[in-house]
């Protein structure tokens, strides 16, 4: 049998899980280029995205970047 899969743009969701991964792992670089790469995509991050870049910029001591990231959101 022929079963097709549709493949469709990544949404917000699907980023969030990403980003989840690559912060709970300490993965900040990564995550940082991901978030960068979904905007590019046209996918608007949520609150939840960048709380939990914010945390994990700032458990990972990065507060300087955490601090100008929080400013972004506006």
């Amino acid at each position: 049998f022929d079963e097709r899969i549709e493949v469709k743009r990544a949404d917000v969701i699907t980023y969030r899980s990403l980003l989840d991964v690559l912060c709970k792992n300490s993965l900040l670089d990564k995550a940082i280029g991901l978030f960068n790469k979904m905007k590019d995509h046209g996918v608007r991050p949520d609150v939840y995205i960048f709380t939990m870049l914010i945390d994990g910029m700032c458990k990972g001591g990065r507060l300087k970047n955490a601090k100008s990231f929080s400013r972004s959101f506006d």
